[in-house]
């Protein structure tokens, strides 16, 4: 394995590798490859007979392993999460997984570049899919240009709870209505700070809750976790591990109460009406980054790390 993947260090690497339990002839999946390091950690736990799967949708991730992480043990699959359940089935691998590890956050190189459209720092296209090759996935620039003004505004105050979000909705519409559509992320960061930006404290960028509500809408990517979180459970072994880091409220909710409907007492949490087996058990409590950490990696002020173990 290089070491090219340790120099993007992912958040919170060794609660999420020690919250796994690794076994050193197990079965184990990283559910967001991005560059590695998750992946490289768990590979130094396992022996010659453990395996690693991981997935990741976004196809420059899926390169940069193949590259860079070459080894026997490990197989990279280009796509969501959302397939592994049926991935475990066709290799014969379903309730045989040792672990789970899914980190949720947006990936440094990703936001690095700026033709991917994430960042509203750098000017580039205003894109944002993770996966680039599918032809029907819509650009952040498309979705606002069909958008109403209504919807524009509600998906800003769900996706990135924007307090501002009509003043922004209402100055997208008539700026693409009077100028022409915004295809840019530095048109949209600039109109978004021309628009609210006096009504933002000092040292928050206003366009930063807007950014997020968009790429999470372009991604789908509340309806996957939703999709996918319940079958994790099928996929896991006895005694497996699901490690779970969230970057946001909304992905907070979604897995905390995913696991508390199959903890015992919890079998009729909400959103959820049917009740639930207790499958699962918490291991320990939720983990949040080093005071350390955070001071080296900004993004690691908002992770938090749940880890649940299948008990039948």
């Amino acid at each position: 394995m290089s070491t090219h993947a340790e120099e993007h260090r992912p958040v919170m690497l060794k609660e999420a590798c020690d919250g796994l339990a690794i076994q050193p002839a197990g079965v184990y999946i990283d559910a967001t490859f991005g560059r590695g390091g998750h992946t490289a950690s768990i590979l130094k736990a396992l022996g010659p007979k453990g395996r690693v799967v991981a997935y990741d949708k976004d196809p420059e991730a899926i390169a940069y392993g193949r590259l860079h992480c070459q080894d026997s043990r490990l197989m990279l699959k280009q796509g969501s999460y959302t397939m592994i359940y049926e991935d475990m089935v066709h290799q014969g691998l379903l309730g045989k997984v040792g672990g789970v590890l899914m980190d949720l956050g947006v990936s440094s190189p990703q936001l690095d570049q700026a033709e991917r459209g994430f960042s509203f720092m750098k000017s580039g296209p205003l894109d944002m899919r993770m996966d680039t090759t599918q032809s029907h996935g819509i650009t952040a620039a498309q979705w606002l240009a069909e958008n109403s003004e209504r919807d524009i505004a509600d998906a800003l105050f769900r996706y990135g709870d924007e307090k501002l979000s009509r003043h922004i909705a209402r100055a997208i519409v008539h700026h693409r209505t009077q100028v022409g559509p915004i295809e840019t992320t530095l048109e949209l960061s600039q109109l978004i700070e021309s628009t609210v930006g006096h009504r933002y404290p000092r040292g928050k960028h206003p366009a930063t809750r807007t950014f997020q509500a968009l790429r999470i809408v372009v991604n789908a990517e509340l309806e996957e976790l939703k999709s996918c979180l319940d079958t994790l459970i099928d996929v896991l072994m006895v005694g497996g591990r699901l490690v779970v880091i969230s970057f946001h409220s909304l992905e907070h909710r979604l897995v905390k109460r995913m696991m508390q409907r199959y903890l015992p007492g919890n079998e009729s949490i909400e959103p959820y009406t049917q009740p639930a087996e207790p499958r699962l058990k918490r291991i320990g409590s939720t983990l949040t980054a080093s005071l350390r950490e955070q001071a080296i990696n900004v993004r690691a002020r908002s992770a938090h790390c749940r880890i649940v173990e299948k008990r039948i």
